[in-house]
This record gives C-alpha cells, structure tokens and sequence, in this order.
C-alpha cells in the first residue's frame, strides 16, 4: 500500500513538475532523451525510484527500448504510459 502510495506521488511530481524542469533545461521538444530526463531527476530532486515511469512519459518508445535494452531490463512502455496516465 505505502508502495503504491509513493509510485503515485511520484509519477504526479513527474507530470506536474518534471515537464517544466526539461524544458527549462533543453528547450521545449517532442521528446527527450534518457539521459537528459535521468539528469534532470537527479538534479531537480525528484523521485529515483520510478524513474522508468518518467523515460515512458518524456521519452519516445525507440529510446525508451534502447535505454532498457542497454540496461538488461525488460519495460513495457504502452502498461507504463496507460499507468502514468491514470494516476
């Protein structure tokens, strides 16, 4: 339940704050890159631990299963920017 709790916030904070944070970094674009919006959470002090949600919201797919391929981890991009979206 805490768990759930702390996904929410978090992806909440991605959605409200984390947006603004990319384009005041890098200009406003149709998509950013992993590492652009893995520095900005980093940086910004945001939430680490759902970090995958952020890629799915800011990310487009291509980089997204690239990042993650390049990791040895397995997302699904579509469950995890439904999720995001319904918070």
């Amino acid at each position: 339940m805490f768990q759930s709790v702390r996904k929410w916030l978090a992806i909440c904070s991605y959605r409200k704050r984390l947006g603004r944070k990319l384009i005041e970094r890098y200009g406003r674009a149709r998509s950013y890159t992993p590492a652009q919006v893995k520095r900005t959470i980093q940086q910004g002090g945001f939430s680490v631990d759902y970090t995958c949600y952020a890629l799915s919201m800011y990310c487009d797919r291509a980089a997204f299963d690239a990042y993650h391929v390049g990791i040895g981890e397995t997302c699904d991009y579509d469950a995890m920017r439904h999720e995001a979206g319904h918070s």
